[in-house]
C-alpha cells in the first residue's frame, strides 16, 4: 500500500462568517466601520457603497446576511433604500447607522423592517453589540435613544397638536431628495428613468401637497424630515 500523506480534511460543520454590506457616503465612516467590525465582530465585509441607489444594486447582487445603512444617503435616502431591501429580501437584516436621534426617524426605521437602529455617536461601543443581537433574531436600540425616549414616555403629558403634514410617496421623496441635492429636473428624469414631463409635474404636484414655493423650501423640507445630511 501507499504511503503518501493526506492533507487535513476541512471540516465542514464550521459555520460560515455572517456577510455584511456598508452603505455610508462618508469614506472616512465607512473604513472606521470596517475596521471596528473586522477586528471586533465575526463578520465578512462584502462591500462598501456610497449611495441608496448602489446599495439596492450591490445587495442584490451580493446577497449579504445584514446591510448597515446610513439614513441619509444621496440619490436614494437609506430609509427609503431600506423599505426596497426588504420587499426584494424580506430576510436581510437591516441596521441603521445615523447621526440622528431623533424619535421619528427611529420610529420610521423600525417600521419599515430594520433590526437596529444606532446613533454614530455610540458606534464605538455600541454597534458590534448590535449586530450580534440582529444576528441572533433579536433588535437593538442605541442607549442614548432609549435614554431620551424613556425621558419623553416619563415625562407629563401635555396636549400636542397634530402634525398635519401631508405624506408623500417614496417617489416624490426620490424627487424632493434630489433637488435638494442640487439636481436640475433633467438629471432626475435621467437618475430615475422618468420623463422630463412627469418630473415638472410631480414637483409641481409635491409644491402643492406641501404649501411650498422654492426649491430652498424643498430642501429645508428635505433637511428637516432626514431626507438629506448637512456636511
Amino acid at each position: 500500500m501507499g504511503g503518501g500523506m493526506t492533507g487535513p480534511v476541512k471540516d465542514q460543520s464550521t459555520p460560515q462568517k455572517p456577510r455584511v454590506l456598508l452603505a455610508d457616503d462618508h469614506v472616512l465612516v465607512a473604513q472606521c466601520v470596517q475596521q471596528m467590525l473586522e477586528a471586533e465582530a465575526d463578520c465578512e465585509i462584502v462591500g462598501l457603497v456610497a449611495d441608496g441607489r448602489a446599495l439596492v444594486a450591490e445587495a442584490e447582487r451580493l446577497k449579504p446576511d445584514v446591510a448597515i445603512v446610513d439614513i441619509t444617503l444621496p440619490l436614494l435616502n437609506g430609509l427609503d433604500a431600506c423599505r426596497v431591501l426588504k420587499q426584494l429580501a424580506p430576510d436581510l437584516k437591516l441596521i441603521a447607522l445615523t447621526m440622528h436621534a431623533d424619535e421619528r426617524f427611529v420610529r420610521a426605521a423600525f417600521q419599515i423592517g430594520c433590526a437596529a437602529y444606532v446613533v454614530k455617536q455610540d458606534m464605538s461601543g455600541e454597534l458590534v453589540r448590535a449586530l450580534t443581537e440582529v444576528l441572533r433574531g433579536g433588535t437593538y436600540l442605541s442607549p442614548t435613544v432609549a435614554r431620551s425616549m424613556a425621558h419623553r414616555a416619563a415625562a407629563p403629558l401635555h396636549p400636542v397638536a397634530k402634525n398635519g403634514a401631508p405624506e408623500l410617496s417614496p417617489r416624490q421623496r426620490q424627487i424632493v431628495q434630489l433637488l435638494a441635492q442640487g439636481k436640475t429636473s433633467k438629471d432626475i428624469a435621467e437618475t430615475l428613468d422618468l420623463s422630463l414631463t412627469t418630473v415638472e409635474h410631480q414637483t409641481k404636484r409635491i409644491k402643492q401637497r406641501l404649501g411650498l414655493c422654492s426649491t430652498d423650501d424643498l430642501a429645508a423640507y428635505a433637511l428637516s424630515h432626514g431626507l438629506i445630511a448637512l456636511h
